[in-house]
């Protein structure tokens, strides 16, 4: 079985205008070359295929019209959610990049009220207060549920 990288290398090197060639060995060599793409592709596993198909161009319609249904119907992975640990990490990052807080660790404080505050309000009603632009503090409540 061969390697993604190895079928990416084959279906990019593949002439599709072997069927308009005079010449019968250029036919011949093209042909055995899209039937040698074709068993390829047949045996190999969904991951493969996802991996070539991020990598060729299926708007080229010489690849497309050969090879595309191969590609067809497949679905990337999904994505593995991001811990919470990792996002309280990275939305103090951004906090701090933005220049919201002069220090990591206030941008850390505060992402972590930040996570325990949407905590709150996805389990019911929350009362809290926060700082307007103004400067002002303003006593809300308020929800994330339905």
């Amino acid at each position: 079985m061969k390697t993604a990288q190895e079928i990416i290398t084959l279906i990019n090197s593949f002439d599709s205008a072997y069927m308009m060639s005079d010449s019968l060995s250029n036919y011949s060599k093209g042909e055995k070359q899209e039937k040698e793409i074709h068993s390829i592709l047949s045996e190999a596993s969904n991951d493969i295929l996802i991996k070539v198909k991020g990598s060729i161009d299926l708007n080229n319609k010489f690849l497309a019209v050969p090879f595309g249904k191969y590609f067809e119907g497949l679905t990337e992975p999904a994505a593995k959610p991001q811990s919470k640990l990792s996002m309280i990490m990275s939305t103090a990052w951004e906090m701090f990049k933005a220049e919201l807080f002069p220090s990591f660790s206030e941008a850390l404080k505060a992402a972590w009220a930040k996570f325990k505050l949407v905590q709150k309000l996805k389990s019911g009603i929350a009362r809290f207060s926060f700082i307007k632009s103004n400067g002002e503090t303003r006593a809300a409540v308020g929800t994330l549920r339905e």
